[in-house]
């Protein structure tokens, strides 16, 4: 039996067994407000206590559950390595039955952020939103359709402010109240929109707004002048230079254009259209009867003379009486196209002749671009 000793000469380990890796508070105080280290077998675990904290200066912190009502921490580190197809941080909701149902966050080691919802929507609310993608060296933000790993872009927009849009064959389902802006796949592109009755609307026509009724876009180009004294009913008869009054320069054929009269065009077409009608106001000195004619050409460097084609004749205008006026529009309905750079000729010539005769008159050719 060990010798009894009295409790003023004994020590705690005469009262305590002897125990491997005890548990130590501070210096072997008690807990309160302050935090104080804990040990075990004199060995420090990261841990410190007090009355209603417990913190941890470890590397690795691992805990299998927590329940907490507000986390404070400077960085939050995955322990897995982040991939398309393995989340490595996860928010769910305390009820879910899989473990990987939530929102995923992965953040790569090149700092690449990656962001997956379940159902593949992600809604944010609030009175201002910003999002910072990319950087100056080119980088887009874009909107794609597919799964992760197989999809296209439909919609990006540039560090440069602008916006893409994916071309289609043709506009998708209607939705009431809803419009739709988009690019049909022609060659090149053009924007549409289309309302919530399925009705398509042309923006766009190659290189120029389109215009309205159906894609068209008027053109017109009035001219003016008089012809003295003709008694010919053989010659064409223009001015000596564009929009010059006095009509007494003459062509016995049109179809072939000398240098010295190719340059007097009335009209030089920026796009391709076609001529739809010739309006004719005018006076004469005798009633007989003549038409306007309009060729189309196109002079180029070097010619010494241009072919010229007929693309539009007006009906036979007829003056009925000295001193009274002759109104005449003719609409033009066939063979009556031009190019993009052609140039248009108007001639005037008697049909038959009386005698000398002077017309004052003016004369309006109009059309549509295709």
């Amino acid at each position: 039996m060990p010798k009894r000793r009295s409790i003023k000469t004994s020590s705690p380990s005469d009262f305590e067994p002897k125990r491997k890796n005890p548990i130590s508070l501070g210096s072997d105080s008690n807990i309160d407000n302050d935090l104080k280290p804990l040990t075990i077998g004199g060995v420090p675990t990261g841990l410190e206590i007090s009355n209603d904290t417990i913190a941890s200066n470890v590397e690795n912190f691992v805990t299998l559950k927590e329940k907490t009502q507000q986390l404070n921490v400077s960085v939050i580190k995955g322990n897995k390595i982040p991939s398309l197809g393995e989340p490595q941080i996860i928010f769910q909701n305390s009820n879910a039955t899989d473990n990987s149902s939530g929102l995923w966050l992965n953040v790569f080691t090149d700092g690449t952020t990656f962001l997956k919802a379940n159902d593949g929507q992600f809604a944010m609310e609030g009175t201002l939103m910003s999002f910072i993608v990319g950087d100056d060296s080119g980088e887009d933000f874009l909107i794609k359709s597919g799964t992760f790993t197989s999809n296209v872009d439909i919609f990006k927009v540039d560090n440069g402010g602008s916006v893409f849009l994916k071309e289609q064959a043709n506009s998708t389902t209607d939705e009431t109240a809803f419009g739709q802006l988009w690019v049909k796949n022609d060659t090149p592109n053009n924007l549409y929109f289309t309302n919530d009755a399925g009705n398509d609307v042309q923006i766009t026509n190659g290189s120029s707004l389109a215009g309205g009724s159906g894609g068209t876009q008027c053109w017109t180009f009035t001219l003016g002048g008089y012809m003295l004294n003709n008694n010919s009913s053989t010659n064409y008869y223009t001015s000596f230079y564009t929009n010059y009054f006095y009509w007494l320069n003459t062509d016995s054929s049109p179809t072939s254009i000398a240098y010295t009269d190719a340059y007097t065009y009335n009209y030089k077409a920026p796009k391709a259209g076609v001529l739809t009608k010739i309006c004719v106001t005018a006076r004469a000195t005798r009633t007989d009867p003549f038409k306007v004619y309009v060729y189309k050409a196109a002079p180029a460097t070097g010619d010494t003379s241009t072919s010229a084609t007929l693309i539009g004749t007006s009906d036979t205008i007829t003056p009925p009486a000295t001193n009274q006026l002759v109104v005449v529009d003719t609409t033009i309905s066939s063979s009556n196209t031009f190019s993009a750079g052609d140039a248009l000729y108007v001639w005037l010539k008697k049909d038959s002749t009386s005698g000398t005769q002077s017309i004052y008159f003016t004369i309006t050719i109009q059309g549509d671009y295709s």
